[in-house]
């Protein structure tokens, strides 16, 4: 699934998807009839918060709202989990997606450069 979201499209290292992996990592995945579509990792961090890491949805699926129904579906698990915040590292080229779900970034907290330039962003549950 990623590999056709991201590693393809953004020539990203494929060796780098799963290296932060841990046991307790999960996995969100959404499907358009039996097709994965949009996918995204969260892991439980220190003091009731979380980050949810890896965001991806195919290109051909993008602008029909699956990535906004993973994201949804991260939060109610991390909620249900106890979690009172979460972090997004999102690339700065679409921050204005994570922006819409009410996510606040930190302009202070940008990493990388070029295409994988990125803005720490927050929200509140």
């Amino acid at each position: 699934m990623r590999v056709c979201a991201t590693n393809r499209p953004l020539q990203a290292d494929i060796h780098q998807e799963f290296e932060q992996d841990t046991p307790d990592s999960r996995y969100i995945l959404v499907l358009d009839d039996i097709y994965p579509v949009s996918t995204c990792r969260l892991r439980l961090t220190e003091n009731h918060t979380a980050r949810i890491e890896r965001v991806a949805t195919v290109p051909e699926y993008q602008s029909r709202h699956y990535g906004t129904t993973a994201i949804r579906a991260a939060e109610e698990w991390l909620k249900e989990q106890g979690v009172k915040k979460i972090y997004i590292n999102s690339r700065t080229a679409v921050v204005g997606f994570y922006e819409s779900l009410g996510y606040t970034p930190y302009p202070d907290q940008i990493t990388g450069s070029g295409t994988f330039e990125c803005i720490l962003t927050a929200k509140e549950l």
